[in-house]
């Protein structure tokens, strides 16, 4: 990454943290301004603030640790990781019905990033690699990730309006829920060109034990293999958000 690009605050942020993990003894204020060659000041006031972000705890010695949030963080990280691996055992069991390469992507705020993608035949792909960021409105796996959006929290997702991507791309809001109130009605979406050019996707949601949508998976493929097979897509990537979703603790009604 450029230098121009980087916030000093973070850079020292990161230190403090990787000084502490890394760390086998005590540490304290002085023992980190010293060593990271921060001001005493200035490091008081970023260990202070990542002490009420529960980034970091402070001891009855004034001794810092690692915090709660990290490993929360961790948790995440390590569960995405699982699901994952999930995916991946799952999707190779659809693969030889579809033929098509399949996708597993996480709604970000308003962005669909894409975890993994096991690949069919096809010479044609998206640029849809793991971790790639997408508008999530244009793509079919991030599109079911917000059918459980009111309309007022879809205007608080996408304050700036909806980005066109290509020509076809839903660019009124009003037009993409009344899109999502129909796909929460039959349980899956399809996107015609929304996202790329000749390229059409259907995509499920993905629950967990709590009946929360918390991953989408879909498949993707050009126009004339839409035509042939996308009502043999659509019923495979519904059966394999089922069996994701029960795997990932959840049962339908």
């Amino acid at each position: 990454m450029k230098k121009e690009y980087q916030v000093p605050a973070l850079l020292k942020v990161d230190r403090i943290l990787r000084m502490v993990a890394n760390h086998k003894g005590s540490l304290r204020l002085i023992d980190i301004s010293k060593e990271l060659g921060i001001s005493k000041s200035s490091c008081f006031n970023l260990l202070r603030t990542l002490e009420q972000l529960n980034w970091l705890e402070k001891d009855q010695h004034d001794e810092y640790k690692l915090g709660p949030v990290l490993g929360h963080f961790g948790h995440h990280y390590f569960k995405d990781l699982e699901m994952i691996d999930i995916f991946n055992a799952e999707a190779k069991k659809s693969l030889p019905i579809i033929d098509e390469h399949i996708q597993l992507g996480i709604l970000q705020r308003n962005q669909v990033m894409y975890l993994a993608k096991i690949k069919g035949s096809s010479t044609f792909d998206l640029v849809t690699y793991p971790g790639i960021l997408f508008p999530a409105h244009s793509t079919s796996v991030g599109k079911i990730q917000l059918i459980n959006k009111s309309y007022e929290e879809l205007e608080e997702l996408f304050p700036d309006g909806l980005e066109s991507v290509t020509p076809y791309t839903i660019k009124n809001l009003k037009v993409l829920y009344e899109n999502l109130q129909e796909a929460k009605i039959l349980g899956y979406i399809e996107e015609h060109q929304e996202s790329a050019l000749e390229f059409h996707c259907v995509a499920c949601p993905i629950y967990n034990a709590d009946g929360e949508i918390i991953a989408g998976v879909s498949t993707a493929m050009l126009t004339e293999k839409w035509k042939i097979k996308h009502d043999i897509a659509r019923e495979e990537i519904i059966k394999l958000s089922q069996r994701l979703s029960y795997l990932n603790g959840y049962e339908s009604k």
